[in-house]
């Protein structure tokens, strides 16, 4: 993979711009599966059933395919597998159950809001960990991501919250931050194969004890759903979290928080193509936020805080 500077003055040019693109491409497959598991939902397809299908299915082609081609990647270094097995729990329970259950019991679009308050998660910490105030870009490029996502997802217009599926969406957005956090310390030591190699293999693991295995709805689901299950597998599981890893590498999770706010944007184009759903006046200003604030985190960079200024 090469050496991946740490974030900074000092991070490569070229690190960042392909970190943000990676962004980009995950936040379109993201786009895709909102859909896909709304529809899912929908059929009464258990989310719990969702979740471990997405992941058994999605190691055993990630680890296949890497035992084809990079055998080296299945290695994870023993001082890295405490944090990855973390990490592999925070994606089984967190953002991977904590997203479908809000899907399932919210409406899409107050879902993602809901989970797309990660960034500022993510902005806390940086700013907790290192004992600086943030950059006022960093803040900017935060707030009007989030705000963003509040004027795309319609979260006015909502007329009642379960609020299971509210503690869901917050225990996703707070699994998704602890998760980047980790994988971030990471970098230079581990290749991003291996890390979601390890994500995929506690996840599958965990989630093939609970429910059991051997009692999968498998005569109940129709071709379609088993269809939508595929979807779901590639487009919130394989391509998402193996783009996610590699960006993670790159770039500050700050940054990584606020690109990924572009995923509402494209659930909402997505759906206005394929479902002829018009986009209101608000919708149009909330994608404009969104893509502003990922602009300025990229140009301009969340990584590091300001120092505080000294007295004396």
């Amino acid at each position: 993979m090469g050496v991946i500077a740490q974030p900074g003055r000092g991070r490569p040019r070229s690190a960042s711009t392909t970190g943000a693109l990676l962004l980009v491409a995950a936040a379109l497959c993201g786009g895709i599966n909102g859909s896909i598991t709304h529809a899912l939902a929908s059929a009464h397809v258990d989310p719990v059933r969702i979740n471990q299908f997405r992941f058994l299915v999605a190691f055993t082609v990630f680890a296949a395919a890497l035992r084809v081609h990079r055998p080296e990647l299945w290695r994870v270094p023993r001082h890295a597998r405490l944090t990855l097995l973390m990490c592999g729990l925070l994606v089984a329970y967190g953002t991977g159950l904590g997203y479908i259950v809000a899907i399932a019991r919210l409406e899409v679009g107050v879902a993602l809001a809901l989970v797309y308050t990660s960034p500022i998660l993510l902005l806390a910490w940086a700013s907790i960990s290192t004992r600086r105030r943030p950059r006022p870009a960093a803040a900017l490029a935060v707030a009007l991501a989030v705000a963003g996502c509040a004027l795309v997802v319609r979260t006015a217009q909502v007329d009642r919250i379960d609020l299971l599926g509210v503690v869901a969406a917050f225990a996703c957005a707070l699994s998704f931050a602890g998760y980047v956090t980790l994988i971030g310390g990471l970098r230079e030591v581990v290749p991003a194969g291996t890390i979601v190699f390890a994500l995929f293999s506690v996840s599958a693991l965990v989630l093939a004890l609970w429910p059991p295995l051997w009692t999968f709805p498998v005569a109940r689901l129709s071709l379609i759903s088993w269809l939508e299950l595929v979807g779901v597998m590639l487009f919130a599981t394989l391509l998402p979290y193996s783009l996610i890893a590699a960006a993670t590498l790159r770039l500050p999770g700050p940054q990584v928080g606020v690109m990924m706010t572009l995923e509402p944007v494209f659930a909402t184009a997505i759906a206005w193509g394929t479902l002829g759903e018009s986009l209101s006046a608000l919708q149009l200003l909330g994608i404009a936020l969104v893509l502003g604030g990922a602009a300025l985190a990229h140009t301009r960079g969340v990584a590091a805080p300001r120092p505080a200024v000294s007295r004396g």
